[in-house]
């Protein structure tokens, strides 16, 4: 269970583009961005989520009964 958990996460936390999410990809075009813009924020917040949620599952998941 703990690995479709996050697989889960892993699918849904898609900031690195803009094509991820649809409100990256509606403001996309007006917004001016380019995709850069989006790696520069996306891949540490990708980071982070993917930090938080391996330490999640590893320190509460045993917890679990």
């Amino acid at each position: 269970e703990p690995f479709m958990f996050a697989i889960m996460i892993a699918a849904s936390a898609s900031f690195a583009t803009p094509l991820g999410y649809q409100t990256n990809l509606m403001v996309y075009g007006p917004g001016a961005y380019r995709f850069s813009d989006f790696l520069r924020a996306g891949i540490p917040m990708n980071i982070i989520v993917g930090i938080a949620t391996i330490s999640v599952l590893l320190l509460g998941w045993p917890l679990r009964l």
